[in-house]
């Protein structure tokens, strides 16, 4: 799903810029692995040759969406943001959102990338649902979804595989008309 488009709101923090190959490296010297160890991604050994390749598949796939997540004030990447798994017929998608570092972690820059995402998902692209899986045992990341207005759906079993462990995961959706009666509420 190709998209050139740049998402931002005034006094915001961040901005969420269309992913491309020619963000690789930048990607590459930003991303920690470390910090990043239960995904899949980084379970091999990484190379901007690696990310170029990932971000080409994104840009040639009908259904992912990637944005870069930018500080405004510096211009550094915080992470990525997307729509994974975009069902055109059904109008949902999959969230799936990175922060790269620790340090950018817990201080709002990964709620504000969402609620940038879910305006443009939901106003602009019209989808009717975003959903989310989450680690049962992640407490910290089911309690930002739950403040988000995300609803718990059901549980995959042993949906994951992480270090020789099959680990269960929470299916979570928020649908537009749920987002739109937050956000009018928080406008009030």
């Amino acid at each position: 799903m190709r998209h050139t488009d740049t998402i931002e709101q005034e006094n915001g923090r961040v901005r969420l810029v269309a992913a491309s190959v020619n963000d690789a490296e930048r990607l590459f010297l930003a991303i920690r692995p470390e910090a990043s160890k239960n995904l899949a991604y980084f379970s091999a050994d990484q190379s901007i040759e690696r990310q170029r390749a990932y971000l080409a598949s994104i840009e040639a796939n009908d259904s992912s969406l990637l944005y870069v997540i930018e500080e405004i004030a510096t211009e550094r990447v915080i992470g990525t943001i997307g729509l994974h798994e975009y069902d055109h017929q059904n109008r949902n998608a999959r969230l799936g959102i990175l922060i790269f570092t620790p340090e950018d972690r817990g201080n709002g820059f990964g709620t504000e990338a969402t609620k940038l995402l879910f305006t443009n998902a939901f106003a602009v692209r019209q989808l009717h649902k975003l959903h989310v899986r989450v680690f049962t045992t992640n407490a910290v990341q089911l309690a930002h979804y739950e403040r988000l207005g995300f609803r718990t759906e059901g549980m995959l079993r042993e949906e994951y595989l992480l270090n020789d462990k099959w680990i269960d995961m929470f299916c979570m959706s928020l649908l537009a008309r749920e987002w739109n009666e937050r956000s009018n509420k928080t406008s009030e």
